[in-house]
């Protein structure tokens, strides 16, 4: 309903819609997915994968699969870790912090982001 407007829509066209309102945003997760996948293709010998990052949104039992697809190369690479070095920067520094991030990421995410890039 927008306004004193309304539409009936069928499962189809909320898809259609519901897709054209949303936007893909990856997670600390995906961020280090996606660089430990780079550096193990760097390692061995390729200079840039193709990455796909999926989720899927329901709402109202509606389902919806939103997906970026991404070349990753060394410049992505690079672009990637400033979120992850401030990461690792407050993990380093604010041990008062682990347990608060380990809960927001996850104890594997945690300690797969504070490896990553070294």
């Amino acid at each position: 309903t927008v306004g004193s407007d309304e539409r009936h829509l069928d499962e189809e066209e909320l898809s259609e819609e519901l897709l054209d309102m949303v936007e893909y945003v990856p997670s600390m997760d995906d961020i280090v997915d996606s660089m430990e996948q780079f550096e193990e293709a760097r390692d061995a010998g390729t200079g840039a994968i193709a990455m796909e990052r999926a989720a899927t949104i329901e709402i109202d039992g509606i389902s919806v699969d939103v997906s970026n697809d991404r070349m990753w190369d060394e410049a992505t690479y690079q672009a990637s870790m400033t979120p992850v070095s401030l990461f690792q920067d407050v993990y380093e520094h604010r041990p008062d912090q682990h347990d608060d991030l380990e809960e927001l990421y996850s104890p594997d995410v945690v300690e797969r982001a504070t490896d990553v890039g070294n």
